[in-house]
């Protein structure tokens, strides 16, 4: 097949979007399918074009077997809700004419997938697949205009009402609609999208790249932690969402133990609130590091004795943060801070991969870390349960394969 995928944020960008299409991308190409990535410059996680990129429409390149398009995408590091929005718009509009610019030199497309967030991705992809007379599948791994409205990211009536306009005509339009749980299943049921379009396909891991690892890292040194200290890791988007300010009340509340160290590794909106909070509160135990490139992740991962998944109260009822995988595939031991009736501590219940916290509730953290702080063989165990788990139902191969019948069976449906 001939397959185009369409994601504003794709490799050497920094995120879960970009590694999703770049895993897919790699291995659809193995399979001896002809690829086609329609992007955005790289800008991500910072929202930095690098200097070659700069004061360019389009960019072409290969990415191993595949032939990669950037177009121009709107991008600042003041990171502002009116910049986020333009980003979205700008890379809407230029991926439409990335599309028309493959169009002129003679592309022909199968099948177009498409990522979501940002939602107007799928525009463009109803724009393109009508171009190309390709169906297009929708990949939802944010609901949206939802989350925004719920984080207070958009609070105009009017915007979330076109949003929302906007979001009913693309699960019109898309072939498929791919979802990663059932809490988004039945959540895009209730909005009408008909049961026969939606396919639940969950987030994976590269077990072969994500593996147990020895404690005792590079990364660990480099951060001043020693090889006795107990280290609580948080590795991910620093946001309103993730609520991490109660992650460092619970390192005030365990100073006292002075081998347990907290080290956070990313960047977001409320890192400088929580660089602040620290400073503020003279915690020697915290460290804060910015993000790395996606080869160091498992390094960084094994650096932990434990690590904290965190979504707010109510905010992961039905989601799973593409670092719960990670973390299971890397034998580590889970604090889960999310909704106890949401699909993300339904995946760590099942394998017996960590222990629950109440969201934002820093003494529950606080004991939390110290029964595993005091038992490690319990925290073993729990690495070990969602090392075996990964292994048997996230692995990359399987879903990654999946996605690929799945395109064949729509694609014949649109060549019919």
């Amino acid at each position: 097949m001939k397959l185009l995928y369409i994601t504003s944020s794709f490799h050497p960008d920094i995120g879960p979007n970009a590694r999703i299409v770049n895993e897919i991308v790699q291995d659809h190409a193995a399979m001896g399918h002809e690829v086609t990535v329609l992007c955005g410059m790289p800008h991500h996680p910072h929202m930095v074009v690098p200097p070659e990129y700069r004061g360019k429409l389009f960019a072409e390149e290969r990415h191993g077997a595949a032939r990669v398009l950037r177009t121009w995408i709107y991008a600042h590091p003041a990171k502002t809700p009116h910049g986020k929005i333009l980003n979205y718009i700008s890379f809407m509009i230029t991926c439409i004419l990335g599309g028309l610019k493959l169009k002129t030199g003679g592309a022909r497309f199968d099948f177009i997938f498409v990522i979501s967030p940002p939602l107007l991705e799928g525009v463009s992809g109803w724009v393109l697949g009508r171009l190309f007379r390709a169906p297009f599948l929708f990949n939802v791994q944010d609901i949206y205009p939802d989350i925004a409205v719920d984080h207070g990211v958009i609070t105009n009536p009017r915007l979330i009402r076109a949003l929302t306009r906007v979001e009913r005509f693309i699960y019109r339009k898309a072939a498929v609609v791919s979802v990663i749980c059932e809490g988004f299943r039945r959540t895009l049921m209730r909005k009408g999208v008909p049961e026969d379009k939606l396919v639940i396909v969950p987030n994976w891991v590269n077990t072969g790249f994500y593996m147990p690892g020895d404690r005792l890292t590079r990364f660990r040194g480099e951060n001043g932690l020693s090889e006795s200290d107990f280290v609580v890791l948080f590795a991910g988007t620093i946001g309103y969402s993730q609520g991490l300010t109660f992650m460092l009340e619970a390192a005030e509340e365990l100073r006292g133990t002075p081998d347990i160290k907290f080290l956070i590794v990313g960047t977001g909106a409320d890192k400088q609130t929580l660089v602040d909070f620290v400073a503020e509160r003279g915690l020697k135990n915290v460290a804060f590091h910015d993000p790395v490139p996606q080869a160091r992740m498992p390094e960084v991962i094994a650096t932990a004795d434990a690590c904290l998944v965190s979504l707010r109260k109510g905010k992961s009822t039905t989601t799973i943060p593409c670092k719960t995988y990670e973390v299971m595939a890397s034998g580590r031991p889970i604090l889960a801070a999310v909704d106890v009736e949401g699909d993300n501590w339904e995946l760590i219940r099942t394998a017996s991969a960590g222990v629950h916290v109440e969201p934002e509730n820093s003494g529950a953290l606080a004991g939390a870390i110290l029964e595993l702080y005091r038992d490690r063989e319990a925290a073993a165990r729990y690495g070990g349960n969602g090392r075996a788990h990964a292994e048997a139902h996230c692995s990359r191969e399987v879903w990654t394969r999946f996605y690929a019948t799945l395109f064949e069976k729509h694609a014949g449906r649109g060549r019919s």
